[in-house]
């Protein structure tokens, strides 16, 4: 007895030391991310601040090819607010027109004819599976269908079980194929008998964002009632030129053809939906809200304008400066201002376009806090933290149970907070390293709608992996990143420890230091720090 007794303590001590090393590994991969996602932003507000200096702009209007290039670029998301709507909607159809393309004999893929049917769905899987590259052809048709689709659509859709009793939630899939596979595989096919909601973050750092985004699409052309895709943060050309999707594009088709694919598809994320209600029940969106977030005002918005929210839509008298490069009246607030960590409120034609471009930041951005209160989400550098208090009063006033978002990766795939009033899922496992996370979906059942989750591991390999193996690989691919933060901000670390140790003894004390003005030289290296020690 006594020896089952040592034993059992001596495992109990074994687990917690590799959870207590799990934890401290999740949290520099975690502080990485958010860092990497705060300099994204950063260099997103250096660049909205240079297209907003109207002296700046009227300086290079002799410069015909650099004023042409920063046209283009803002015109991908904005709304002329004139007779010339048109003229965008015409010119993408004819530039991404595919029914003149020919698809060769030889092409053994996945080929769409019409009418479309769910076997065209269970076809495209069964291709992708294969590791067919789908036709340019059926994918700008896919695309373009999708669109006719979507545009119906309002900005938040209803969902209901009254026909089905039930229905599936997914969070983050970040294109990784072998995931929603296992999804499918555990619960079955989108039908009007098992509807889906796609909680947003389709594309992005998997390797398989094409494949997914158009199975799900695919879906929702064959059963637009019963599959629902929510908007996220990355459903965003301007992330998507960081984060893969952009790339694996270009990487996939030939220039023309990624070309088309990708000046359809950034506008194919502007229709999608930025929310789905459940029964009258339920609320789910991708990112969160904010003690600002208004449904009723959200559904009177239109979301197309917002082709990106990170590049919004310009004043009308700067766009009238881009294209005729008139000079403006002096400012003197006329100069680029200096970048901040968190994402900039841009200016644009009224305090009403601002207040509607805030409502669909904080629904994509934002993260539940277990503190009270409503504050700005400094860690990631977009949307809100919002308490407690803040989701009970939102609730309350939409008549509505609970909250189910997704945008944070969580060891089990899931989290419960706020009192049961705010449910995370997440479903793409082994997210920053094998082993790192589960991947999870979540079920309601009626008339309840109580949450039950299904987590899974998509990884082969890591079923044959112990424990320690496990932690040790993940350990060693932290170490790794966290020592290229630290050889990326070598110069700036060593200037810093030269201050608080003059006669270089090599001890100092972290915390001290993050509290004296570490942090302005490496982020990464005092949130890790403060949050291991």
């Amino acid at each position: 007895m006594k020896a089952a007794m040592l034993i059992q303590r001596w495992y109990r001590r074994y687990r917690a030391s590799h959870e207590a090393q799990r934890a401290y590994t999740w949290t520099i991969f975690q502080k990485m991310e958010y860092a990497n996602e705060q300099d994204h932003l950063k260099l997103q507000n250096f660049f909205n601040d240079l297209m907003s200096n109207k002296q700046l702009l009227a300086s290079l209007g002799g410069d015909n090819t650099l004023m042409a290039a920063m046209n283009t670029v803002r015109r991908r998301s904005q709304d002329l607010k004139s007779a010339k709507d048109m003229v965008p909607e015409l010119d993408l159809l004819k530039a991404t027109e595919y029914e003149a393309i020919t698809v060769p004999l030889s092409y053994t893929g996945f080929r769409l004819e019409k009418p479309y049917r769910q076997n065209a769905l269970e076809q495209l899987i069964d291709s992708v599976k294969g590791k067919h590259r789908i036709h340019v052809r059926y994918v700008l048709e896919i695309l373009h269908e999708a669109r006719n689709v979507l545009k119906t659509m309002p900005n938040i859709r209803h969902a209901s079980t009254s026909l089905s009793k039930k229905i599936t939630v997914v969070g983050d899939l970040h294109g990784k194929l072998d995931d929603l596979l296992i999804i499918f595989y555990k619960a079955g096919l989108p039908d009007t008998t098992n509807p889906f909601i796609f909680n947003g973050d389709i594309v992005d750092r998997g390797f398989f964002s094409v494949e997914i985004i158009l199975i799900l699409l695919m879906a929702l052309i064959t059963n637009p009632n019963a599959v629902f895709i929510n908007r996220g943060n990355h459903e965003d050309h301007v992330m998507n030129l960081r984060y893969g999707f952009i790339k694996e594009i270009s990487n996939k088709y030939r220039q023309l053809e990624s070309k088309k694919i990708r000046r359809l598809i950034a506008d194919v994320f502007g229709w999608l939906p930025v929310a789905t209600i459940i029964d009258h029940k339920v609320f789910v969106v991708h990112g969160g809200i904010s003690d600002a977030t208004d449904l009723k005002l959200i559904q009177t918005l239109k979301r197309a304008k917002f082709t990106s929210v990170l590049n919004p839509p310009l004043e009308l008298d700067d766009i009238q400066l881009l294209e005729h490069h008139e000079e403006p009246a002096p400012e003197p607030t006329g100069k680029v201002t200096d970048s901040q960590a968190f994402l900039k409120v841009p200016e644009m034609d009224s305090a009403e376009a601002t207040f509607e471009w805030k409502q669909i930041v904080d629904l994509l951005w934002s993260d539940p806090s277990p503190n009270e209160g409503c504050s700005p989400n400094t860690f990631r550098g977009g949307g809100m933290y919002f308490g407690p208090d803040v989701s009970r009063a939102f609730l309350k006033a939409n008549n509505l149970q609970y909250i189910i978002r997704s945008h944070e990766c969580k060891q089990e795939g899931y989290e419960i907070t706020h009192d049961g009033r705010v449910v995370t899922i997440f479903s793409a496992s082994n997210y920053y390293e094998i082993g790192s996370n589960r991947g999870a979906i979540c079920r309601l059942t009626a008339p309840d709608l109580h949450p039950h989750f299904v987590q899974f591991i998509s990884t082969r390999g890591h079923k044959r992996l112990t424990m320690k193996q496990t932690t040790t690989t993940m350990e060693e691919k932290a170490i790794k990143h966290l020592n290229e933060q630290f050889f990326a901000h070598k110069a700036d670390l060593l200037e810093a420890f030269e201050v608080y140790d003059p006669a270089n003894t090599g001890q100092y004390i972290p915390n001290a230091l993050s509290r004296n003005g570490m942090k302005q030289y490496c982020p990464v290296y005092c949130h890790a720090t403060l949050n291991l020690t």
